[in-house]
């Protein structure tokens, strides 16, 4: 499967970024402590990552970000939630 670029670049200079795995089947998670981290998903599945943003003063609510890998070898769809 080909890996999906995770992004939440901040404008105003963040001093550390948290991405993990909130569902989905087993994934690989590279970078999890950058701006952006790279998710590689072992099989096919629907995959939620969530990415939390502290400043050094405050920390963010979590985003999330899914994505469908519908089999292996194939594109993946991604979207943003919205929660």
């Amino acid at each position: 499967n080909a890996p999906v670029s995770l992004d939440a670049t901040a404008t105003g200079g963040a001093a550390s970024y948290t991405w993990r795995q909130v569902s989905g089947p087993a994934a690989g998670l590279s970078d999890a402590d950058e701006a952006t981290a790279t998710a590689v998903a072992f099989a096919p599945g629907f995959y939620v990552f969530e990415v939390s943003v502290k400043d050094g003063a405050a920390e963010s609510r979590p985003a999330r970000v899914a994505f469908e890998a519908r089999s292996a070898g194939k594109a993946f769809t991604a979207r943003r939630d919205a929660s």
